[in-house]
């Protein structure tokens, strides 16, 4: 006698939660950091002697290039694997967030910003689809919901968490804390289903 095959939809649940985890901390991570140089504005321009009104470029580079990008990882995703492209988002975050920390000059700076909100598309572009995939219907809605709830969260603590590092190590180690982003990209491609 043959065993009953599983119903259609479930999942192997460690393979989900592996994947909810992934999504989460890189969901978490990688708008904080990229909120974090909001407050220390003001010290970046006086440092890289930048007035306020190209100053305001370093936010709107970064928003722009991710709102371009967002919806092209949806396409390349399914064309070339949402697991690698999810953890190569998070090591361009990662080398973006090096190259502000280290940039001499402004023009660095928005190219840095501009790789970090490439780095944060794929993140969010893929980790929606990621945990999607790896839940079943009835179990999507909370899913995503604690992606959600996580990236707000992050959203919140940024500014007094950047104003913190900022006033205590200097606008660069916001930067340099965040490219530590970069070091969940092998869990990821360990963790993330193929």
């Amino acid at each position: 006698m043959s065993k009953p095959k599983a119903p259609t939809g479930t999942r192997d649940r460690s393979a989900a939660r592996r994947t909810l985890t992934t999504v989460t901390v890189a969901g978490f991570v990688t708008p904080l950091a990229s909120s974090m140089v909001q407050v220390s504005l003001p010290v970046i321009g006086r440092d890289l002697n930048v007035g306020p009104s190209a100053l305001g470029w370093v936010v709107t580079v970064y928003y722009l290039v991710f709102g371009v990008a967002v919806p092209f990882y949806g396409r390349l995703g399914d064309a070339s694997g949402a697991r690698r492209l999810f953890a190569l988002g998070l090591v361009a975050f990662s080398a973006g967030s090096v190259l502000c920390a280290v940039s001499p000059a402004y023009t660095l700076l928005l190219v840095g910003r501009s790789v970090q909100a490439l780095g944060t598309a794929a993140v969010v572009g893929l980790g929606g689809a990621l945990v999607v995939r790896a839940y079943p219907r009835n179990e999507r809605g909370r899913a995503l919901g604690l992606t959600a709830g996580v990236g707000t969260v992050s959203a919140a603590a940024a500014p007094p968490l950047g104003g913190v590092v900022s006033d205590l190590l200097g606008w660069r180690y916001v930067f340099a804390l965040s490219a530590l982003a970069g070091l969940l990209a092998p869990y990821a491609l360990r963790a993330l289903p193929k």
